[in-house]
């Protein structure tokens, strides 16, 4: 099983949660995670290379955050012959770092400019949902003990709550 997690890195309260079997994609969950908040939309998304699609990137556009997400290391920026140019504001962030990167390549690469352009955006803040997890692991076990779908999405649930409770502690 995968526990996908959305964390407001201010206060470090777990927002949304939701498992799914371990063979499906964290991209896929971004989406519906987003669409499940309640409150006010969130600032800014960070997430790792993985949520570089398409999907998650109008996800996040209509919800109106950010999208801090670096690019894949073989990303290209979107040009007119692409199968999204006519959505390109969609990957107009992405098509920025892209830009970036190029832009401060040196001796050809670019792990500098990425390393930089992290700094630049605060993609660190995603460092922060990691520590959540971390948290979770280790005050609530990092095995689910119920058997059926429903009462390990239950047994997740609460394992959340906790961590939210604690941390209000």
């Amino acid at each position: 099983h995968k526990l996908h997690l959305v964390v407001d890195t201010e206060s470090g309260d777990i927002l949304v949660c939701d498992d799914t079997p371990a063979t499906v994609n964290d991209c896929l969950m971004l989406p519906p995670l987003l669409n499940a908040l309640d409150g006010p939309p969130p600032e800014a998304v960070c997430a790792d290379m993985a949520y570089d699609t398409f999907d998650c990137r109008r996800a996040i556009r209509q919800c109106g955050a950010r999208q801090l997400i670096p690019p894949k290391q073989t990303a290209v920026a979107c040009h007119p012959n692409h199968t999204y140019w006519k959505q390109r504001e969609i990957l107009q962030e992405r098509d920025d770092a892209i830009g970036y990167f190029a832009a401060n390549r040196i001796n050809g690469s670019d792990q500098l400019a990425r390393k930089c352009w992290k700094q630049l955006v605060g993609y660190h803040r995603r460092s922060l949902a990691e520590t959540t997890m971390a948290r979770l692991k280790t005050h609530t076990g990092t095995h689910l003990k119920a058997k059926t779908p429903q009462t390990k999405t239950t047994q997740c649930q609460i394992k959340c709550k906790l961590l939210n409770i604690l941390n209000q502690a």
